[in-house]
């Protein structure tokens, strides 16, 4: 309220000295730049995904909307696809912010990768396995610097004889500006449980892949050039999965390993791409699982750490783990359920989810200045995101007693707000059941 009440006071107070303004060159320059800022923000456009009805069918589609509401498009309609049978990943954007790839995923197997203009034309389809069903429904995809070639990963299971599991990982580079031109790099098929296990890692910047392979860590070009073992670590030995995360600059490697006997147990090393160790911790994760997330700035991990093991989905503290060696340090000092942790692209500040006294999303500063809520009344929120300017942050939320129109699952909605709480807007509609996935334009 006190901001509106603001704005008004400036709009009554600026005709009576309209009259007598002047502008010096160098204020002239800062209105004009600040005019362009507003039109990039009023420009820049969010990609989500959602279902909704066409008919009397419930279909899912991949839209892209302005940050203020306007210009929606709908860039999938040709691609008909029932919510029941299938469903959309969340999209990656081209770094020239102007094309889009995502997978169809199926129902009865079937993984398709498409890539679109951000206006909706040239849909075209990259690669398609008709015998999937992927273990995973996220998209696992990086796009080349220059906007051109995708690179991306599809696992899926299949029955080994022996052991009764198994998946097969496979490795591709996809020509994005024509249909048919998409290769296989490398296959790994995984169906000994006595061997270490890990997530395929793409570098953000789409030249480097880490994984392991055997009882052996090992980082390649991806196009399957110069492979080469990264360096043994200390108990690598005790562990059953490996969990790969690259630093935003490409430079740094964050590698959590799970233990075999203590599966709720996990040690964070940061690496530098030779393998050299740079720093660890020793944290906790409910059912083996703990949230990391590097710094936009690649000199800071920050992770989740629970501190009551007697249950799972129980209390603990955000810690931030710096390249440059130290202790961990204690951000939130605060036990509570932390999650959708989202740095801003200053790496200042920490948006996120906290749920110990009602669903809230607050703003916490690094700095150790304190922290502030920026939104509450819902009775969920996911996935908070910065825009690249740092200006706002969008997240999808359900409203308390919000429901589909046949009662039986909430309703989520898109929306984006100020990074200081203001200007809370929904950007998703009457015509959305519920927005499933989104992400800022670059």
């Amino acid at each position: 309220m006190k901001y509106s009440l603001l704005a008004l006071s400036s709009l009554l107070v600026l005709p009576l000295f309209s009259c007598t303004l002047s502008f010096s060159p160098s204020v002239a320059v800062d209105a004009e730049k600040r005019q362009l800022t507003e039109t990039v923000r009023k420009e820049s456009s969010i990609a989500f995904t959602a279902w909704g009805y066409q008919g009397n069918k419930v279909k899912a589609n991949l839209f892209t909307v302005n940050r203020d509401g306007s210009d929606r498009r709908k860039l999938t309609s040709t691609l008909n696809i029932i919510a029941a049978e299938g469903n959309i990943t969340q999209p990656v954007w081209s770094p020239n912010e102007q094309r889009l790839a995502f997978v169809q995923l199926s129902a009865n197997g079937a993984y398709v990768v498409y890539a679109v203009n951000a206006d909706g034309s040239r849909l075209t389809k990259l690669f398609s396995d008709d015998k999937c069903s992927p273990i995973s429904p996220q998209f696992n995809g990086v796009w080349s610097s220059d906007s051109q070639n995708l690179v991306f990963e599809k696992t899926c299971p299949f029955d080994d004889p022996q052991t009764g599991y198994g998946r097969i990982t496979e490795l591709y580079v996809s020509n994005t500006t024509r249909s048919g031109q998409t290769q296989l790099i490398r296959r790994w098929i995984y169906a000994d449980v006595n061997k270490i296990e890990s997530n395929i890692a793409i570098s953000p910047n789409g030249k480097q892949v880490v994984f392991f392979e055997g009882q052996i860590a090992y980082q390649m070009n991806a196009d399957g050039t110069k492979l080469a073992r990264l360096a043994a670590l200390p108990d690598s030995k005790l562990t059953r999965y490996s969990t790969f995360v690259w630093s935003p600059d490409s430079t740094y490697i964050a590698r959590l390993d799970r233990y075999l006997e203590k599966p709720d147990e996990q040690q964070i090393y940061l690496l530098n791409t030779n393998g050299k160790l740079l720093n660890q911790a020793k944290t906790r994760g409910s059912l083996g699982t703990v949230r990391v997330l590097w710094s936009p700035d690649s000199t800071r991990l920050a992770y989740y750490q629970q501190e009551s093991p007697n249950a799972p989905f129980t209390e603990g503290n955000i810690y931030l783990l710096d390249i440059k060696g130290g202790k961990p340090k204690n951000l939130t000092q605060q036990r509570d359920t932390y999650f959708g942790l989202s740095w801003s692209p200053d790496s200042k500040q920490i948006a996120l989810v906290t749920k110990k006294q009602g669903i809230k999303l607050d703003l916490i500063n690094i700095d150790d200045s304190g922290s502030i809520s920026l939104t509450s009344g819902f009775s969920a929120i996911f996935n908070p995101m910065w825009s690249a300017d740092g200006q706002q942050i969008a997240f999808t939320a359900s409203e308390l007693k919000s429901a589909s129109p046949k009662g039986n699952s909430p309703v989520f909605n898109l929306y984006v707000m100020n990074r200081d709480g203001s200007g809370l807007k929904q950007l998703s509609d009457d015509r959305d059941l519920s927005v499933t996935n989104f992400v800022w334009q670059p």
